[in-house]
């Protein structure tokens, strides 16, 4: 899980959510223009700077960006992931 706090960044947390027992997060590297989004997001769901924002993170390689580009009809999910 990915969560980005006001004025400290993102940070990974190994496993599922962070729960009482205060899993420590690993820093990421976060460019300024991604967190001046992250910020902005903040605004405009009305989420306070006090709180953490969970983010989710969408990984693709060039070839699979073209394929969604040339069949844009066609989406391919692992339903079988993790089972």
């Amino acid at each position: 899980m990915v969560q980005h706090e006001t004025g400290n960044g993102l940070f990974a947390y190994p496993r599922g959510r962070p729960g009482r027992d205060r899993q420590i997060g690993e820093k990421i590297p976060c460019p300024v223009d991604v967190d001046q989004k992250l910020c902005k997001l903040r605004l405009d769901y009305g989420i306070s700077e006090s709180k953490k924002m969970m983010v989710f993170l969408s990984l693709a390689t060039k070839e699979m960006v073209r394929y969604m580009s040339m069949y844009p009809e066609v989406l391919f999910m692992d339903c079988t992931a993790g089972v």
